[in-house]
């Protein structure tokens, strides 16, 4: 992969084989982009890593002494206030996972959003559980805390084993490209913007739940069968009918929860029996491990396609409209579509990547005719903390993209989400880009009840749908 592309891999960029990095079975990440994984903390207890031995100890001892502080604690004297000083997590340096990828170094856990887990927190106290593991409620109940914030909580408790980790695959890679902290002695990488980059094992880390919109029950339960079959498990055990919380914001499911000891202590029991995996690199559902070089390099053999497309262009609009029917072309006649899909080892049948997926393969063609310097412009992925898709500018012109796969919510897409990104940015137009990947009708449901219809916002339709292709891209 080329330097200067998002989506170099560190084998790439540090001229290591990747095989070398499966061998050692460390992460072989993005350079410029977060990986969509969290560190798992169930998975520590198996973990047979030399540096790792302890972190899970260190976890438990975190949280016991966070519980004897609120034990003792009125939210208002001097344990109060060492407890907020003591539970305190800022963001994990250099460790690159989580669903944003204007920032690698997460989003920590400080500040006011701290204290609020932590009354949180002494709620449960206060019902006399006091299981060190409690935290794993947290994303269920509490306003802006998803998995990826608890993964950086605990990459913050285990900061030190990870840095040590990092140390010795540097030395084991034979990566010559380090830098020496002063105060460890220990050696750390650096991402090609300057900032700290750390190495993590792929056996401690799972994919983060398909939630959307910062993880309402209401889309828990919408969106991911696994963690609704799981709620629904333990309220039924609790003698709590789930019709209660579904479609229900988090500060439903905190009143419910919070206020009954038995059914907290039943979710704290199900967490502990229910396993853990670590993410499947093989079957690879979010399409993280794919070699996406394989992909640039046979776009770069369709230069004609690239050309022929957007000649004529009279402005950045027009250009990214003739460039998203160069995607297009290639998803539905090239054979790109099959990079959406992964088959699935129990069923053995295709499932759809998640939509993630599709932004790299856009980020591939956004590259590609770069490289071509058929139109001089800039562009960032998933910019800001609203996260639009894509922001693409050339001097006043700022245009936004949305993409969107029709198995999700594609109203509120347009409705709320892109409506907002336009008047933050203030762009001067957008695209709304819509993949179909299953059958069903939410595409003519989105053109009957959408509230508004947003002016230069051009809306393109592609069919993902897997089908045999004559021609492979």
């Amino acid at each position: 992969m080329k330097k200067g592309s998002l989506l170099i891999r560190a084998s790439d960029y540090f001229e290591i084989e990747p095989e070398k990095f499966e061998e050692l079975g460390v992460l072989d990440p993005f350079m410029n982009y977060d990986i969509p994984l969290f560190l798992n903390p169930k998975l520590l207890s198996a973990c047979k890593l030399e540096e790792f031995k302890n972190s899970e100890k260190k976890i438990i001892d975190y949280y016991t002494t966070t519980i004897n502080f609120l034990k003792k604690t009125n939210k208002a004297d001097m344990y109060w206030k060492a407890v907020k000083k003591f539970f305190n997590f800022p963001e994990p340096s250099g460790v690159g996972l989580g669903t944003s990828s204007d920032s690698v170094n997460g989003k920590g856990l400080t500040g006011i959003i701290a204290e609020k887990c932590l009354l949180t927190l002494k709620e449960i106290v206060d019902l006399e559980i006091y299981d060190p593991t409690m935290y794993r409620i947290l994303f269920l109940v509490q306003d802006n805390v998803g998995v990826d914030r608890i993964s950086d909580m605990i990459c913050r408790i285990i900061y030190d084993d990870i840095c040590l980790y990092t140390n010795n695959m540097i030395e084991r890679l034979g990566i010559k490209q380090y830098y020496i902290d002063n105060k460890t002695g220990l050696k750390y990488l650096k991402r090609p913007n300057g900032n700290k980059m750390l190495l993590l094992p792929s056996e401690l880390l799972s994919e983060i739940p398909d939630v959307i919109d910062g993880y309402d029950i209401c889309h828990i339960c919408t969106y991911n069968q696994e963690i609704r079959e799981f709620l629904c498990s333990y309220f039924e055990k609790a003698l709590i009918n789930i019709s209660i919380i579904r479609d229900q914001t988090k500060d439903k499911m905190r009143e419910c929860l919070l206020g009954n000891k038995t059914l907290i202590a039943e979710l704290l029991k199900i967490g502990k029996e229910k396993n853990a995996e670590s993410y499947d690199y093989t079957h690879d559902s979010m399409g993280i491990m794919y070699n996406y070089e394989i992909i640039r390099e046979k776009l770069e053999t369709n230069r004609d396609l690239f050309e022929n497309t957007t000649k004529n262009s009279n402005n950045l609009n027009d250009f990214i409209s003739k460039l998203l029917e160069v995607y297009k072309r290639c998803i539905e006649d090239l054979g790109l579509s099959e990079e959406l899909y992964y088959i699935d080892p129990k069923t053995k049948r295709k499932k759809s990547r998640k939509e993630d997926t599709s932004h790299r393969l856009f980020i591939l063609v956004l590259e590609t005719a770069k490289l071509f310097n058929l139109f001089d412009y800039s562009f960032e992925s998933k910019v800001g903390n609203g996260r639009i898709e894509f922001k693409i500018t050339n001097l006043n012109e700022i245009i936004l993209i949305e993409f969107k796969l029709n198995k999700n919510d594609l109203i509120h897409g347009y409705d709320n989400q892109l409506a907002e990104y336009i008047k933050r940015y203030q762009a001067t137009s957008s695209f709304y880009v819509i993949i179909k990947i299953e059958e069903n009708k939410k595409i003519e449901d989105f053109y009957q009840k959408r509230n508004q219809i947003i002016p230069n916002c051009e809306i393109i339709e592609i069919n993902g749908l897997p089908k045999p292709s004559p021609s492979k891209i």
